[in-house]
């Protein structure tokens, strides 16, 4: 069973980021369409390391990462959390993999909903 796991270091953050941007990159050339250049979302992935890692987070199979997602904690006490990107390898798509890691997002947005700060 391939479990969902979440950023704890830096190199982690770079690997996630890697991948991300490879499967935005395949998609690309495979439709034909126009890529937009990622590195500005790594930025945002380093200041979302920093503020709560807990919404960095990916699935690996056989130590490689085939699916991921990074949210963006805007305001918890406004209830203001998005997904800022989320994608999964090819070969991984129709597997549940994307519900699974968006079901997780909003788990632990709820977990932090209900904290008192």
């Amino acid at each position: 069973m391939l479990e969902i796991k979440t950023v704890r270091s830096e190199k982690e953050l770079k690997k996630l980021f890697n991948i991300l941007s490879e499967i935005f990159y395949d998609d690309a050339v495979e439709n034909k369409e126009h890529y937009y250049t990622m590195s500005e979302r790594y930025e945002e992935m380093k200041l979302q390391f920093k503020n709560d890692k807990d919404f960095l987070m990916y699935i690996e199979d056989n130590n490689r990462i085939v699916a991921g997602l990074t949210g963006k904690n805007l305001d918890l006490k406004k209830k203001k959390i998005t997904i800022g990107v989320l994608a999964v390898k090819k070969e991984y798509r129709m597997k549940g993999l994307a519900t699974k890691l968006i079901n997780e997002f909003e788990n632990k947005c709820k977990k932090k909903e209900n904290r008192t700060y």
